[in-house]
């Protein structure tokens, strides 16, 4: 073994040499220059290059350390190569600390380039690592890159211009860790703080791979946090052909617990192949009052907007985590967090781009959660909140795709969910919403689902636009689905709620609530099949549009209910159910039927409109089949338009109940059109001795009311009942509404604030709320 050890006081300047020790060791007061005019090699195992400056270290300008070299380097050892600037514990440099390195190659047992200005150390103008290797880089081991200001107790340190780590390679190889960060925790940076690699090729990463920015407030003794603080951007881009992993793939922007970031905070992994991992692919940005130490902290803020980019050929994952609350992470995450006193003042954006497939065979979670977390604080967003997920195919286990605002929490802007597909398969629950329980939205609020070929789940399908509780969209609400064929191997429910029926105050849209269905071919669904607006009369108009498809639903309810005024259109729609409900209750409600229609019930088909201005109107040919019970229509007025045909099939008539029959004299009309009812007829009564909507006994309406809880949030209570006293006792604490359904009284329900943001809370919230804590906790070896 030979070793090469170079000490001075001030600089060490090599050129145009080869330097052959096994061990090369290279210890300067200010500065390192190797090759910089002249080139040089190294031939050795390991290599260190250190400015010790820590402590009662002053260094008035610069401390830089350069490595130019002639061709490859390589550096097999244990250690690999280590190039380090320690300038903590109250170091003082009075300019720039700069680590730049410049090879054809670099082989390393390991690498370990490192500016530690922790501690109160400070810098007076930027931090920077460079790395610009032309060809390959690998490593045996870990790779770590990265410049901190961390506070390890007596405070932390200061930058006063950029930190920046900035790689350049043809391709990146790293058999153990990848870690690449800028680290503001508990510290400050003053100017932009960024995590840069741009690589021709490939970034492989055998232990997994981890890019992080980080301005929380942090301690690392456990004494009093301090706050992180970026003066200008924070930035973490990751380009390559492709970025694998043997295990993880993380990128964070952490500004928790009272974290100050002056401009935008921008992550992007960006592929032009695939970003492939076989552990979790997790991307955050976390702007939030949590602190590290699993308590909740000061406020933090971002003063401009959050951008969060993953955008790949494939993103691929082949995890099965299954996002158990506290326990588990999910399979595949990009999210931006302000949901415990979080503030954005610009947009909050989340992309999640494939130009051929996502797979997550684990849980998927794309959100921007702003909400008011367990009541600790409600997020603001300045500007605009939108999550778009594209790609061709899409498969996943359990898939959730939403933009949570709730209590108390605002969106200056637009609220906008986007997802475009080829297909969507869920292996799982397909759980989807914006949900400005008791918030704000300032703009529209729209969710938009296209798939052209085929949207399936193997549990539920819930599409939610939830602005109950006093929640406010000041411009319109708009919930579209359109696909080709739509399978759930369970319940399907869409809905637009101003109401959740909860006692809260009705929320309003200042304009126009519109929900659309699109099937071209077949929906099929196992169990329930409900579309509704509740809360309707607080928009400035309503309306449920299905156009085109058979809808199966294969053993249980179809229901299109809204509670107020507006329109139901039905254009081509073949609807079969046991159960086939369609009703709006205001008093200007208008249920529309036409082109082409065929509705088949096995027990139950009702077709209501029972308000005072309410109408029934066939505008094109339609086939009304139920074979349990008679069909029973029911609305002040009831029109069959001029040469249309309403076919009532079996051999039952319907039981028309309407003031003002627009139909032909030889159905039971007032002659006012020529329409007629064919097959089986009808027969014509006076609005008012119509059956209850539900069914025709109170136990129905009892069971409806119960379900309508649970669809409100996909959570809510059951009601369970087991014997006639029960049952005499729910009714006692119940009141009949003028739609014939029974409702609980609102005092009897529960009101506890916690019981009633969890019933709002998706598990995927809930875990990745609580477990914010725990797995900042699993971090702490992390916090730079």
């Amino acid at each position: 073994l030979t070793q090469t050890t170079l000490i001075a006081q001030r600089d060490v300047n090599i050129a145009g040499t080869t330097l052959g020790s096994q061990m090369l060791e290279v210890v300067a007061g200010a500065n390192i220059t190797v090759g910089v005019n002249v080139p040089v090699t190294i031939d050795g195992t390991d290599a260190s290059l250190l400015i010790p400056n820590s402590g009662t270290g002053n260094i008035a300008g610069d401390a830089t350390i350069t490595l130019t070299l002639a061709g490859n380097l390589a550096l097999n050892g244990a250690n690999g190569l280590s190039l380090a600037i320690d300038n903590s514990n109250g170091g003082h440099i009075g300019q720039s600390a700069q680590i730049l390195l410049n090879a054809a190659g670099l082989s390393a047992g390991a690498l370990n380039a490192l500016i530690n200005n922790r501690n109160t150390g400070s810098i007076g103008s930027s931090a920077q690592i460079l790395l610009n290797i032309s060809g390959a880089l690998t490593t045996q081991g870990d790779a770590t890159i990265g410049t901190s200001n961390r506070n390890d107790g007596a405070g932390g340190g200061t930058t006063a211009g950029g930190a920046i780590v900035n790689v350049n390679a043809n391709s990146i190889a790293v058999n153990g860790l990848l870690d690449g960060f800028v680290s503001a925790n508990g510290g400050q940076i003053g100017g932009t703080g960024a995590v840069v690699f741009n690589v021709a090729g490939d970034i492989h990463a055998g232990a997994g791979m981890l890019f992080q920015t980080q301005s929380d407030a942090y301690n690392g003794s456990g004494g009093a946090l301090t706050p992180g603080s970026i003066g200008s951007d924070a930035i973490i881009n990751i380009t390559a052909s492709n970025l694998t992993s043997d295990a993880f793939i993380e990128a964070d922007l952490f500004n928790n617990g009272g974290g100050h970031i002056h401009g935008n905070a921008v992550e992007t992994l960006s592929t032009t192949g695939d970003i492939n991992a076989q552990d979790s692919i997790l991307a955050t940005i976390q702007d939030t009052a949590f602190s590290p130490n699993g308590g909740v902290g000061s406020p933090s803020r971002i003063d401009g907007s959050a951008l969060l980019i993953l955008n790949g050929r494939n993103i691929i994952t082949a995890s099965t985590a299954a996002g158990t609350p506290g326990v588990d992470i999910m399979a595949l995450e990009a999210s931006i967090y302000t949901n415990v006193s979080g503030t954005i003042s610009g947009d909050a954006a989340v992309d999640v781009i494939a130009s051929q497939n996502i797979s997550s065979p684990g849980t998927a979670l794309f959100w921007v959660a702003n909400g008011n977390y367990q009541n600790l604080g409600p997020g603001s967003i300045g500007r605009s909140a939108a999550v778009t997920v594209s790609a061709n195919d899409i498969s996943t286990g359990d898939l959730f795709d939403q933009i949570l605002s709730y209590g108390g929490a605002v969106i200056g802007g637009d609220a906008s969910l986007l997802l475009t597909a080829t297909s969507l398969s869920v292996n799982g629950t397909f759980d989807t919403r914006i949900d400005n329980t008791s918030g704000t939205i300032h703009g529209n609020a729209s969710m938009i689902f296209n798939t052209s070929t085929a949207l399936t789940s193997t549990g539920d399908q819930f599409y939610q636009l939830i602005n109950a509780d006093g929640g406010a969209i000041g411009g319109s609400a708009t919930l579209d689905v359109t696909t080709k064929n739509l399978s759930s191997g369970r319940s399907l429910f869409v809905a637009i709620l101003n109401s959740t029926n909860d006692g809260g105050a009705t929320g309003t849209v200042a304009s126009n609530a519109t929900l659309n269905f699109n099937v071209s071919g077949t929906a099929t669904v196992v169990t329930d099949a409900t579309f509704q607006i509740n809360g309707s009369d607080s928009a400035a108009s309503s309306a449920i549009n299905f156009n085109g498809g058979t809808y199966n639903v294969v053993h249980g309810t179809f229901e299109g209910f809204m509670d107020g005024s507006g329109t139901m259109t039905f254009n081509n729609a073949t609807i079969h159910a046991d159960t086939l409900k369609a009703v709006i209750f205001g008093a200007n409600g208008t249920l529309r039927i036409g082109g082409g229609s065929v509705f088949q019930a096995n027990t139950l088909l009702h077709l209501y409109a029972p308000g005072s201005n309410g109408l029934v109107d066939f505008v094109a040919n339609t086939t009304l089949d139920s074979s349990g019970t008679a069909a029973v229509i029911a609305a002040n007025t009831v029109t069959i338009e001029n040469g249309v045909v309403v076919t009532i099939g079996g051999s039952t008539p319907a039981n028309v109940y309407a003031n003002v029959p627009n139909y032909s004299g030889r159905s039971g009309g007032n002659n006012s059109t020529s329409g007629t009812f064919a097959g089986a007829g009808a027969t014509t009564q006076p609005l008012g001795g119509q059956p209850p909507f539900d069914s025709p006994t109170t136990a129905g309406a009892v069971t409806k009311h119960s379900r309508s809880i649970a669809s409100a949030g996909g959570r809510g209570p059951t009601i369970h009942v087991t014997d006639s006293s029960q049952l005499g006792s729910l009714l006692n604490n119940a009141t009949l509404g003028p739609d014939g359904k029974v409702r609980v009284l609102p005092h009897e329900r529960t009101h506890n604030p916690s019981v009633r943001g969890s019933t709002r809370t998706i598990a995927a919230e809930l875990h990745r709320s609580v477990d914010a804590r725990a797995r900042l906790g699993v971090l702490a070896s992390r916090f730079q």
